[in-house]
């Protein structure tokens, strides 16, 4: 969701082409891993970005997200910092009715260093201690 720079004109569209009773169903990354430094050199969770909105988006360089480490492809990225309540506000302001939120502490990629796959395929904190959720589902409908 990171890459959309106006969440209330994606919840809109995504209203406009749902007929009444129609089903959104979503599954992504949790926002608030948005927080984190995620360069390739990070040994630690610390925090690095915004959680919540800004207009202007932020500028990243380093290695492209979803590329091939072994290719080494850098470059720079643009982001929009969004915080959980935006993403369901903008929902329910498109006229959507948010059916069920879920929560879950595995996700699909090694998004930190510090992450081990499962034998599931899921990827996960190594340190089990750690209660950051990775990814979130939600279903909304329209009335």
């Amino acid at each position: 969701m990171c890459w959309l720079s106006d969440l209330d004109r994606w919840a809109r569209i995504i209203a406009h082409f749902l007929k009444p009773g129609g089903v959104l169903y979503l599954l992504d990354e949790h926002p608030f891993l948005n927080v984190f430094d995620d360069r390739a050199d990070v040994t630690d969770l610390h925090t690095h970005y915004p959680y919540f909105h800004t207009e202007q988006p932020l500028r990243i360089e380093g290695l492209l997200p979803h590329s091939d480490p072994a290719a080494n492809q850098r470059g720079v990225e643009y982001a929009w910092s969004y915080s959980f309540s935006d993403i369901l506000n903008a929902l329910i302001a498109a006229g959507l009715r948010l059916d069920y939120l879920h929560e879950f502490n595995y996700g699909s990629n090694r998004r930190f260093p510090f992450m081990t796959q499962g034998k599931d395929g899921w990827w996960r904190w190594s340190d089990a201690s750690n209660d950051i959720p990775l990814t979130f589902s939600l279903q909304a409908t329209k009335g």
